[in-house]
Parts: structure tokens; C-alpha cells; sequence
């Protein structure tokens, strides 16, 4: 199962990284992927928040399991694609939507797509440790088991008994020192 979640988790954040490489090395000087730049940029931005999204959900159902944020943390970035798988899926959408512009793929389009997913990759853990920890904290404060508050007895006087009877002491059973 980890196994199916590290690949869809390296296939959903490589376009992302391309699209950070291609940013990172061309700047404004041409527009990614042509005439579909638009769509590119918007399934780029909601692929992450996919993600993001998916990691969140993931730390807050993972918190009735343990009760540490370091745990959680260690439990919810063993789905987190490696290093190596991301920067092959980039280089594949790198590839794919520099093909899409027509023009060829230079060395130091290479190098940015895997630096961009070596980035992103350090992002994403960075992100799920600090979500993990942040989760823990809010679901701690939610679940703290409230201790009653010391009460004084100056301040709550029990009602007058008027009775005669509530004067004298009536035991079930005799005292310790006289058994």
C-alpha cells in the first residue's frame, strides 16, 4: 500500500517541481507548456493542495493512534514519495511540457527539474512535520482531561441542617478503634 502511495504521491508533486523548474530557469521569458498554460498552472496548484490536503487528513485520522507528534510525523512521511521517484516523475512532466512548447530540453533544464524536486521533497517532509506536530497539539487541547478546580470551603457553605438529629453522629458501623 506504501508502495502504491509513494508513486501517486511522486506522480501528483512532479508536476509541480516541473512547473517550479521551468519558473526557476525561464522566468517570464516564455510561457510554459504554450497554448496550455493555463491548464498546466491550474492542475500544478491543485495537484499540491491535493496533496497538502490529503497529508492534513491523513495527520488528523492519525492522532487516536499515537501520542507523539514525532510518531505522527515518522508515520505520515513514510507515504512521502523519495527523493529519487520525484525527481524522475519532474524530469517526465519536465520533459513532456517542454515538448508541448516544441523546443528541446538542454542539461540545465534537467538540472532545475531535480533540484526543484530535491526542494519540494525537503518541503514536503518539513510540512508534514510541522503539520503533525500543530495536529497533535489541537487534538491534545480538545482531549486534555479537565481536573475539577480546588474549592474552598470559606466560599460554598453547605446549607444549616435545622434538624436536631444532623447534630448527632450516627456511624454504619463502629469506628476502627473500638472494633
Amino acid at each position: 500500500m506504501k508502495r502504491i502511495a509513494k508513486l501517486a504521491g511522486a506522480l501528483l508533486l512532479g508536476l509541480p517541481a516541473a512547473v517550479l523548474a521551468h519558473a526557476a530557469l525561464f522566468g517570464h521569458a516564455h510561457v510554459l507548456a504554450g497554448i496550455h498554460h493555463n491548464e498546466v498552472v491550474e492542475s500544478a496548484s491543485s495537484l499540491a493542495a491535493a496533496v497538502a490536503v490529503t497529508i492534513a487528513v491523513g495527520c488528523l485520522l492519525g492522532t487516536r493512534r499515537v501520542q507523539s507528534g514525532s510518531i505522527l510525523a515518522a508515520c505520515a512521511t513514510a507515504y512521502l514519495p523519495g527523493p529519487l521517484a520525484l525527481a524522475l516523475a519532474a524530469l517526465c512532466w519536465f520533459t513532456s511540457l517542454e515538448a508541448l512548447e516544441g523546443r528541446g530540453i538542454g542539461l540545465a533544464g534537467l538540472a532545475a527539474a531535480v533540484l526543484c524536486a530535491l526542494l519540494l521533497t525537503l518541503l514536503a517532509r518539513a510540512f508534514v512535520r510541522t503539520f503533525a506536530a500543530i495536529t497533535l497539539r489541537f487534538t491534545a487541547l480538545q482531549t486534555r482531561k479537565r481536573e475539577p478546580a480546588p474549592v474552598s470551603l470559606t466560599e460554598h457553605r453547605a446549607p444549616r441542617a435545622t434538624s436536631r438529629l444532623a447534630h448527632t453522629r450516627r456511624f454504619a458501623r463502629p469506628p476502627p478503634a473500638f472494633a
